[in-house]
């Protein structure tokens, strides 16, 4: 390749390979609930990255790396809809965590407006649960 750019701004093709026997070995399945260890490691990063981890030493990060995963694990995703579900109430929880501890930092803050929300949702799901026992 000479380094040219192509003619008409071409795109190189991606391929892509769905079904590869060394895809589907499974060996990652209990984190995101399918065969394929690609979907199942893309799912642990996509749900890894809604982390805050700012204001973390690489210790609490590799703490909460683990945790992520364990919880993944723990949760159980029996096939790839239920691991979707898995990592986005991951990334809610971690929003919702955050934005209780920025809340509580500073009580003028304006989240902490976000927060009371927060809890009031919560407290009413907590009841409807209640009155479905």
């Amino acid at each position: 390749m000479t380094g040219r750019k192509r003619a008409g701004g071409e795109k190189k093709a991606t391929t892509v390979v769905a079904n590869h026997p060394d895809d589907l070995k499974g060996v990652l399945k209990q984190i995101g609930g399918s065969r394929s260890d690609h979907w199942n490691h893309v799912l642990a990063s996509q749900a890894i990255k809604t982390l805050w981890l700012k204001h973390s030493d690489k210790e609490s990060c590799d703490q909460q790396y683990s945790a992520t995963v364990a919880a993944l694990i723990g949760i159980g995703p029996r096939d790839e809809l239920e691991a979707m579900i898995a990592a986005q109430l991951l990334a809610a929880h971690n929003a919702a965590m955050e934005c209780y501890r920025r809340a509580m930092s500073d009580p003028r803050h304006r989240r902490t407006n976000v927060m009371y929300k927060l809890y009031y949702c919560s407290g009413n799901l907590c009841a409807r649960d209640a009155q479905r026992a």
